[in-house]
């Protein structure tokens, strides 16, 4: 069909309406600047900036959209920090992902019964003094994907492709550290400092430096149904004291599959599947 001239005009102007409105509609696609937050709030868009919790007992759901660091990025204890809160009770964050090169995807700190679920981020994650923490669904990168200290009672579980070490704990009473894997790091997957009662409970750390590494004023610590392969070392205690190591397996690791020093004393080795075994850990009956 030939279109007549008014026709053609009317159509060229029909294209030019529905442009603008996909301009406009894109114009509207991404949310600039800080988000301090105080009652439930679900993202409808990306996000270029950072999020703070301004109130405890509410939820942060980004529907899977998208956190960037940029320069509306404030800094927050010192840094910039994709997601934070300070002193809260009682909130989740859920369904994020975070994206770029900010100090910490989330600082948590002096805070209580925080959820976190579904949340991606190419950067670690800090919590620091914390107290009922529970992640699921975590899936971290950085130099040091997730640091965990002073921590009481909580529950951990993540992915980590890490640059140097996977987690860090340290000073943390009754954490669990579960259904999680580690690989990559340059240095250790796993290591703990000066714990009380740290579970190792289904966890696989592969392809890393070391697997496993307690150093000393952790004690009571379980590691329990975990797989250390293809590390240089796969578990190294060095002054783990009342530990109980049982049900895990640890082969194919460079150097050493299991290793205890000296002053790791009282610990309990029981039902674990090892290749080579150095220093203190018991032969196998």
């Amino acid at each position: 069909m030939t279109m007549q001239p008014g026709m053609r005009r009317a159509f060229v102007a029909a294209l030019g309406f529905v442009a603008t409105c996909v301009v406009a509609t894109e114009a509207h696609a991404v949310q600039y600047g800080e988000l301090r937050i105080r009652s439930n709030t679900t993202l409808t868009a990306d996000r270029y900036g950072d999020i703070v919790f301004d109130a405890g007992s509410i939820t942060l759901d980004c529907a899977n959209y998208q956190v960037h660091i940029s320069s509306y990025t404030k800094l927050t204890h010192g840094g910039k920090n994709a997601i934070y809160a300070d002193s809260k009770a009682r909130i989740t964050v859920k369904n994020c992902v975070i994206v770029g090169g900010f100090d910490h995807s989330l600082m948590i700190e002096n805070s209580s019964n925080v959820v976190v679920s579904n949340v991606r981020a190419s950067t670690g994650a800090s919590f620091y003094n914390d107290t009922g923490t529970f992640t699921a669904g975590l899936s971290l990168g950085g130099n040091i994907g997730l640091t965990i200290s002073n921590d009481t009672g909580g529950f951990y579980g993540a992915s980590i492709n890490c640059g140097f070490e996977g987690i860090h704990v340290d000073y943390a009473a009754n954490t669990t550290i579960a259904n999680t894997t580690v690989s990559g790091c340059s240095s250790v997957a796993i290591v703990g400092g000066n714990n009380s009662r740290l579970v190792i409970d289904n966890v696989v750390a592969d392809d890393n430096a070391i697997g496993l590494e307690l150093t000393p004023g952790d004690s009571g610590d379980i590691i329990r149904n975990s797989v250390f392969s293809n590390n240089a070392y796969g578990i190294a205690l060095y002054g783990c004291t009342d530990c109980t190591i049982t049900s895990n397996t640890a082969r194919n690791n460079g150097t050493c599959d299991a290793s205890a020093d000296a002053a790791s004393t009282g610990d309990s080795w029981s039902g674990n599947n090892f290749g080579t075994i150095c220093g203190n850990v018991p032969t196998p009956h």
